[in-house]
């Protein structure tokens, strides 16, 4: 659950933050983008750019519907297209 995967990402951060500082530092930290600002270039686009963040806003870890894991080597239509299905069928 929640605690195991905080334990986990505490020992691979170093130091010894305790299970509740590693989620609290998550909490903090936790932001999201809406579906309806996301447009196919971004999906098209192999370098980090600073306009995703400032598409982003704070969320609640429970506040999120989905969270998207983005590879540069998968086809941007092909991700963008099936994002759009997921949104329609969601």
């Amino acid at each position: 659950g929640e605690v195991s995967m905080a334990a986990a990402i505490a020992v691979l951060v170093g130091g010894s933050p305790s299970v509740e500082q590693v989620v609290d530092h998550g909490r903090k930290r936790f932001r999201a983008i809406s579906m309806d600002k996301l447009t196919p270039d971004i999906f098209d686009s192999s370098y980090v750019d600073l306009r995703w963040y400032n598409l982003s806003h704070h969320a609640s870890l429970d506040g999120v519907d989905a969270f998207i894991s983005h590879s540069w080597r998968d086809s941007a239509t092909a991700k963008w297209t099936a994002l759009q299905k997921w949104r329609a069928d969601f």
